[in-house]
């Protein structure tokens, strides 16, 4: 993104340091960086399982310590896979609205 016209542009409206930043530089900085952040979140949650290789208890350890009990693990891990699914559907529901929020183009 080339600064140099929206500078132009605020110089010649007269908008204060504190103003600019307010109304025209953090609104197209959430707006251009809220894809990036909502799939890093997305991301986090399919890789939790990383974090069982390192000792916190998540999902999929609770779910190897239920099925070493139960001997039944079709319905076990199938749990969690809707469960991996209902959350990372969730996040990218979250996100598909506040991207269609920010996006000043269409309104």
């Amino acid at each position: 993104m080339n600064l140099s016209p929206i500078v132009a542009g605020i110089c010649a409206l007269g908008f204060s340091f504190f103003k600019t930043l307010h109304k025209i530089i953090f609104p197209q900085m959430i707006k251009n960086s809220s894809p990036v952040f909502m799939n890093e979140i997305a991301v986090l949650i399919k890789e939790t399982a990383i974090l069982a290789s390192i000792g916190v208890v998540e999902i999929t350890k609770v779910a190897q310590n239920i099925n070493a009990k139960m001997l039944q693990p079709m319905p076990i891990y199938l749990t969690v896979a809707v469960l991996y699914l209902i959350l990372t559907s969730s996040v990218k529901l979250v996100a598909k609205r506040i991207e269609k929020g920010l996006d000043y183009d269409k309104g």
